[in-house]
């Protein structure tokens, strides 16, 4: 974990960029779909005004330009985390005596340090940014707005997304402990 933490710290600005433009791009996701709501049904009761069509647009435009702004900061969080585990782990590899170096052959040694690298990029960028940047506030945004139309379907809802986390959570315990 501290490994992570001192990838992360290289790069807080750029990592509290990403994250708050995924927050952000959650929210604008979430509320495009209530506030397509609102153009349904004005256009359906017939009072539909130009005032609701430009916020609703704007609500997608917005949309649309974090989601390519989101573009760099995910490219270069994604290469720079990538990077910084391959450099970790080469000056972790130039401590090792050379006799376990030759046992293990330069091939052997270099896909150890790729797959390394790899998977540190994915248990962070892939896992932990996806949870904290998309996920969980997409929930708790839905949460909110479900919770403005009707609080009832807001708790048998929380109630179900509960009720997956824990057969999710005893199930995944489960498989680890068969294998």
């Amino acid at each position: 974990m501290n490994h992570f933490l001192d990838i992360l710290n290289k790069r807080k600005t750029l990592t509290s960029a990403y994250i708050f433009i995924g927050v952000a791009i959650a929210f604008l996701n979430t509320y495009s779909a209530s506030y397509l709501q609102k153009v349904l049904d004005g256009f359906g009761y017939g009072t539909l005004s130009a005032k609701v069509i430009l916020i609703y647009g704007a609500i997608l435009i917005s949309t649309c330009i974090l989601n390519y702004i989101d573009e760099y900061p995910n490219n270069k969080l994604s290469n720079g985390i990538y990077l910084d585990f391959k450099l970790k782990v080469m000056r972790k590899i130039s401590t090792i005596d050379y006799s376990n170096y030759q046992t293990l052959g330069t091939g052997s040694l270099i896909q150890q340090v790729e797959n390394g690298a790899s998977s540190g990029k994915s248990i962070i960028f892939d896992f932990y940014f996806q949870m904290i940047r998309e996920h969980i506030p997409s929930v708790i945004f839905s949460l909110i707005f479900i919770a403005a139309i009707d609080k009832t379907i807001m708790i048998y809802i929380l109630i179900g997304y509960i009720l997956v986390f824990i057969v999710t959570k005893v199930v995944s315990d489960g498989t680890n402990t068969v294998m």
